[in-house]
């Protein structure tokens, strides 16, 4: 009886583990629907357009440059926090070279404070 106990317990053990793996990294085809949904769309255009408002034209939040392309980068990366994908508080608007040099090592957020 000891030995099915231990079974159970090694399988419900097993069994969250890949659960959390699931909800902290999704598998390639959600990520590639994420970046095609309306929803990410929305508030990718929402970024920008604040980023303009903001600077009075697209800026990169590291480097200041208004040279793009430009990418509305996820401060805490999907594949470690992907409960936060649509946050607006976790967009920020850097240019290619900034945000391809950060890639997911870091979670800095370089944006200005609002007034």
């Amino acid at each position: 009886m000891m030995l099915l106990e231990e079974l159970v317990a090694a399988a419900d053990t097993a069994r969250a583990a890949i659960e959390a793996q699931r909800a902290r990294k999704p598998a390639g085809l959600d990520k590639q629907r994420f970046y095609s949904s309306r929803s990410w769309r929305a508030l990718r255009y929402a970024t920008l357009c604040k980023n303009r408002e903001q600077y009075a034209a697209l800026t990169c939040e590291v480097c200041k440059s208004t040279d793009g392309p430009f990418h509305c980068d996820h401060i805490e990366p999907l594949s470690l926090n992907w409960h936060r994908r649509l946050d607006p508080t976790n967009v920020q608007v850097m240019c290619d070279d900034c945000n391809l040099g950060k890639g997911n090592r870091d979670q800095i957020d370089w944006r200005e404070p609002v007034e």
